[in-house]
């Protein structure tokens, strides 16, 4: 009997409801760690309370009592001056994850900003400075135009997305790098289309293109005329 051939390996796939559920549980892990938190910093306020308490000079406080008090004082700088200067290089307060949308195909640009909290005019300014980063990062990573978007290098795909988020991070906030992900994305298939555009007969890019082109031969036409009519 011949040997049955060994089944060929089928590859996993992460199914929307799999994807909420641990996006899910990642925006519970982060609200647990923010009650801690929160939990912490009463604690650390009322043993400050206590320590104002103690500090404060009192009429009939010895001199010993007194030096006991200026050490406390002196130490109490000395650590609000370290919490001050670590303070400054963390985010002052953590918010919650923004979960990747169920449907990514249905997700446009105006929903990309509400999410982010970027709608409306007065945002728009920082919204098209974001889309030039990552216009900028997207040539610096060197994707190739010649292949499709799953065609791409996943590890120079995540290399943008890092960068992207470092310039910008509220969008760290999306779980996954799903929105840099989306913005790259939409920026690719644009220039994608352009490309195929421009060089397509009867297309909008391609009439824009030569009539450009046109343009500017008869510019050159022209300075080479005047020129041409000048004496010696």
């Amino acid at each position: 009997d011949k040997e049955n051939p060994p089944r060929a390996h089928r590859k996993r796939t992460l199914t929307s409801k799999l994807r909420h559920t641990r996006e899910a549980q990642r925006a519970a892990q982060l609200d647990l760690t923010a009650r801690k938190h929160r939990k912490a910093r009463r604690q650390v306020l009322r043993a400050r309370q206590a320590e104002d308490a103690l500090i404060v000079e009192r009429p009939n406080d010895s001199d010993e009592v007194r030096q006991l008090r200026a050490s406390l004082a002196r130490a109490r700088g000395e650590r609000d001056a370290a919490e001050a200067a670590t303070g400054a290089q963390e985010p002052t307060r953590t918010l919650p994850a923004i979960p990747r949308p169920e449907r990514m195909s249905d997700l446009t640009i105006g929903g990309l900003r509400r999410r982010l909290g970027m709608d409306g005019s007065s945002a728009d300014r920082k919204w098209n400075d974001l889309r030039v980063q990552v216009r900028r990062f997207m040539d610096a990573g060197l994707l190739q135009l010649d292949k499709n978007w799953k065609g791409q290098d996943s590890r120079q795909l995540l290399k943008i997305y890092d960068a992207i988020e470092d310039v910008f991070p509220p969008l760290k906030r999306c779980t996954n790098h799903w929105a840099a992900e989306f913005l790259v994305h939409d920026s690719f298939s644009a220039q994608k289309t352009y490309e195929s555009c421009k060089e397509k007969e009867g297309t909008y890019r391609f009439r824009t293109r030569r009539n450009r082109r046109e343009r500017a031969s008869s510019d050159d036409d022209d300075d080479s005329g005047s020129q041409g009519s000048r004496g010696p």
